[in-house]
């Protein structure tokens, strides 16, 4: 798998502050668009540096360039370096990045997790497919090369539906039982109606920060989509099996279920 770099690049550090940090989660699943919502909240300059901080082998590479003991401490340096000035530390976790970590008890010195974004696709097959293929060619940003090709194979897609279907549940799940403050946000409506729904993102993270609309051009990070994502997807659903109809049903989650009393 090509690692994404530039994540690891001082540029991205910020000024430490002598604040105590506030930390919210974009909770998500491969392929929702977590990395490309991560770009947009890095844009605002309010809401730190958003990454994969709690994935396994990013932590042992921020280990050993930090040179700190223990995953504890590597999590607390990059909160002293990736904190925003108003005192907002972001962070992204898959399911099974974040499930471990809960686990392990990694997340327990830290400071309390203030807002969570629960971030899904909806179009599960376009998702499902976008997976299958990443797996296969290691490509997983747009700023990384594949390193191997994709083969169209069925069974693999429908697995690859299957694993993110169940990220998502538990996922919501957890949630629904978690008195942390919590927003849904679409991946399609984040494309569509970007402004709008940054603006109810940034409201909801702090309302003291000023929303600002961004452009789809001033994010570094682009959407991945070629002919073959649409082509297999044409592929399987002229190959669908009897009981497989489920890949095809949107994913939905009600934003009205997570509002808090």
């Amino acid at each position: 798998m090509a690692i994404y770099e530039d994540q690891f690049s001082e540029d991205l550090d910020l000024p430490q502050i002598s604040a105590s940090p506030q930390i919210y989660m974009i909770a998500s699943t491969p392929r929702c668009g977590s990395h490309f919502l991560g770009h947009i909240l890095i844009e605002t300059g309010e809401f730190g540096v958003p990454f994969e901080y709690l994935n396994p082998g990013n932590l042992k590479i921020w280990r050993k360039r930090l040179q700190t003991d223990n995953k504890i401490e590597t999590l607390q340096a990059l909160i002293s370096r990736r904190t925003s000035a108003n005192g907002w530390f972001g962070l992204k976790a898959h399911w099974s990045q974040f499930a471990p970590a809960q686990r392990e008890g990694l997340l327990d010195p830290l400071p309390k997790i203030a807002r969570i974004v629960f971030l899904y696709r909806s179009d599960l097959l376009s998702q499902a497919v976008s997976f299958a293929i990443a797996m296969q060619t290691g490509q997983w940003i747009s700023k990384t090369q594949a390193d191997r090709e994709a083969h169209y194979n069925y069974d693999k897609i429908l697995k690859a539906g299957q694993a993110l279907r169940n990220q998502n549940r538990k996922w919501w799940n957890f949630l629904l039982a978690n008195p942390t403050p919590a927003m849904v946000l679409r991946y399609e409506d984040v494309l569509s109606e970007r402004s709008s729904n940054i603006s109810d993102l940034v409201s909801f993270l702090d309302p003291a920060v000023s929303p600002s609309s961004i452009s789809l051009e001033s994010v570094s990070t682009k959407r991945q989509g070629t002919s073959m994502n649409t082509e297999w997807k044409t592929r399987i659903r002229a190959e669908l099996r009897a009981g497989d109809d489920w890949i095809l049903k949107s994913q939905y989650f009600d934003p009205a279920a997570l509002l808090r009393q």
